[in-house]
């Protein structure tokens, strides 16, 4: 579930382990929140003249997201974080089987895989950068990514059949969920004036295909190291069938798409 200000959290770690309070600001892209009550700190400032005595300020520090549950007084009980897992089980397929009537849990799309592709573009000659995608591929996805080569010829383009054009890698089980985590809680909200997926990503198939234009949204990628900035391409396949299912699952799941 998604935190907004003027929520009401309660801690589980730390200092202040047990306290509720609401949610002041949360700071996207960190992870952190502000939270009434939470997390007080203490600062001495001094007298602007002289004369006069210094002040002690006390003021609100950031907490950690992962540290906190989301506090509902109409329910009168916790709602804990989900992972994506649990999400599907607990929101996604009570709510596609309410909207769409499918008659079991077995009816109900899911995701069967995830799929990471690097084009090299106009850099196909260049035979580092093909050690670059191979190697970004590898720390974000935890797996060996595989080669993709030209099928045919084609001289518009300087393309001889069997030359290197990009590197994929498919992920699924516990390793793709564990990338649809971090896409969702850590790399979406490093973009860069994000505002939210297009509707018309996801296609008649209801597969989302999301593209980043640079690959250091992602947090195993640091900054510092990288020479070359390479987009990517993240394919989320379903079984949905079409768009307008596609899109309830996605939603159902926290993928945050534009407003219109």
């Amino acid at each position: 579930m998604e935190i907004k200000a003027n929520d009401i959290v309660k801690v589980n770690t730390g200092k202040d382990k047990g306290k509720k309070g609401k949610v002041l600001k949360v700071l996207s892209g960190r992870g952190l929140i502000l939270i009434e009550g939470v997390n007080m700190m203490v600062k001495n400032v001094r007298a602007k003249r002289q004369g006069e005595k210094g002040q002690v300020v006390k003021y609100n520090s950031p907490v950690n997201i992962s540290n906190v549950q989301l506090f509902c007084s109409m329910w009168t009980r916790i709602i804990k974080f989900m992972n994506i897992k649990e999400k599907y089980k607990k929101i996604v397929i009570p709510g596609l089987r309410e909207k769409f009537k499918y008659t079991n849990d077995l009816a109900v799309p899911r995701i069967v895989k995830v799929t990471l592709n690097i084009g090299l573009g106009k850099s196909l000659k260049d035979e580092k950068l093909v050690g670059v995608a191979v190697d970004v591929l590898t720390r974000i996805s935890g797996q060996k990514p595989m080669l993709t080569k030209a099928k045919k010829s084609i001289s518009a383009f300087k393309i001889r059949a069997g030359m290197v054009v990009g590197s994929m890698v498919t992920l699924r089980g516990k390793r793709m969920y564990n990338f649809l985590e971090k896409l969702l809680n850590i790399a979406l909200p490093r973009v860069r004036d994000f505002q939210g997926i297009l509707e018309k990503s996801v296609d008649q198939g209801g597969n989302l295909t999301i593209g980043f234009r640079e690959q250091i949204v992602f947090p195993e990628i640091h900054s510092d190291e990288v020479d070359h900035l390479i987009g990517l391409e993240v394919i989320i396949t379903t079984t949905a069938g079409s768009a307008e299912v596609g899109r309830e699952l996605f939603r159902l799941l926290g993928i945050p798409f534009k407003k219109k």
